[in-house]
């Protein structure tokens, strides 16, 4: 046998000859599938989907998409294998038809795929085929923000001041199926036990519907969602309305003069810290000089701040009865000044004052006559200046402690030199 011949047999039992021609046989078969470049069909996942709004109606009847418009799809594509392999969802545009959406509603939108980028892929299969979009015309409202305390109760000889809320109202915008159904918005707390301070919370704001139901925003814009409660509570006390006497000549005995006020007490509330010493409620000033029998003066009340009238008084009528109280006209010629400065003269050109009226009893006035009524210019509530000018006089009468001359507005013409 030629041992120089090709012994193809020997060479097939050899293992390291029958690995590199399997490795061989590999390569070929892979570069034959791969050089074929077949088509393929994948699947892209969460595609976004687009609403198409402007071909269609839905401008012009002013509605839109209620709720979340965030849609996603699966698209199924084919094309080259080399192709539809790098496809991207953003590579894809799927498109959600509106042209039937003709009132507001729930509606299926049939879908449409697109090669947005030109990659050259055929869309096979949208999954789902549709979308379901709820439509509606979009309204706002305007509404209280009231309060619910139906527990609240208030302690003995307390009272609750104006209670206020901030915000005192909301505003809510959405879909008008869901904001006609809100009627109202509330806060609400509970109380155990009797208020006698005042109170502050804060409190989630509820909204209802005319059936009193608890609505629950889905798809609505609220302006605020909380909203702060203050609740004054006030301390009640009742105290007599006094007024005191302005006006009065040196002596007067001002018990003579006894007022009938009407009401004579008012109940009050305000700060418990403060109402515990309030005496009195001091309604002003009565001038004696402007005081007649038998007149009554109304005054306006006015309240400490922070304080109100629980009845809501708002007025007093102050009278002067004046039982056995006369007059009695004088003409007064007795005129003196005084607090003159040393280095001025002070000439009273006025001599007398005719028929000043004097009030009293019978048994004082039967003690007053022209020289014991006495007109009194002081000059030092006087502006001084040299030459001639008008001053205001006031009267005094030392022997009746319980006699006044009516009036306040009189005046004595004066002339001042230097000395």
């Amino acid at each position: 046998m030629d041992k120089s011949k090709f012994d193809f047999k020997k060479l097939m039992n050899n293992n390291t000859v029958l690995i590199a021609f399997s490795l061989l046989s590999a390569v070929f078969i892979w570069y034959s599938v791969v050089s074929q470049d077949d088509d393929a069909v994948v699947s892209v996942r969460n595609v976004p989907v687009v609403l198409d709004m402007e071909n269609s109606s839905i401008s012009t009847l002013k509605l839109s998409p209620v709720g979340d418009t965030q849609y996603f799809v699966d698209v199924e594509i084919e094309g080259s294998r080399s192709v539809v392999g790098n496809v991207r969802s953003d590579d894809l545009k799927v498109v959600a038809s509106t042209i039937d959406v003709v009132a507001p509603g729930e509606y299926g939108l049939l879908l449409e795929g697109i090669d947005e980028h030109n990659k050259g892929v055929t869309i096979k299969n949208i999954l789902p085929k549709s979308i379901k979009v709820k439509f509606d015309h979009f309204i706002e409202k305007t509404l209280p923000v009231e309060k619910d305390l139906d527990t609240l109760e208030i302690a003995d000889g307390y009272i609750l001041n104006q209670d206020y809320v901030s915000p005192y109202e909301i505003t809510i915008k959405g879909p008008a199926s869901e904001v006609d159904m809100i009627v109202s918005a509330k806060v609400s707390r509970n109380f155990e036990r009797p208020v006698s301070q005042t109170v502050s919370f804060e409190a989630p704001i509820l909204l209802f519907d005319k059936e009193g139901n608890q609505v629950v925003p889905v798809n609505l814009e609220i302006s605020d969602t909380s909203a702060s409660v203050t609740l004054p509570i006030l301390k009640k006390k009742v105290v007599p309305i006094t007024v005191d006497l302005i006006g009065t000549p040196p002596g007067f005995d001002e018990d003579s003069i006894d007022f009938i006020i009407d009401p004579p007490e008012i109940e009050l509330a305000g700060p418990a810290s403060t109402i515990n010493s309030l005496s009195e409620l001091h309604l002003g000033y009565v001038d004696l000089r402007t005081l007649e029998p038998m007149v009554e003066i109304t005054r306006e009340i006015q309240l400490p701040p922070g304080y109100i009238s629980v009845e809501n008084v708002r007025n007093a009528d102050v009278k002067f009865e004046g039982r056995g109280i006369e007059e009695k006209y004088i003409n007064v010629t007795n005129i003196r000044v005084k607090n003159q400065p040393a280095d001025y003269d002070v000439d009273v050109k006025t001599r007398t004052f005719y028929g000043i009226r004097v009030y009293g009893t019978k048994e004082q006035l039967s003690r007053v006559s022209a020289k014991n009524v006495i007109a009194e210019i002081d000059m030092a509530e006087i502006d001084l200046r040299t030459g001639t000018t008008t001053v205001p006089v006031s009267f005094a009468i030392p022997d009746c402690d319980g006699c006044w001359v009516f009036g306040n507005e009189y005046t004595a013409v004066i002339t001042v030199s230097k000395k």
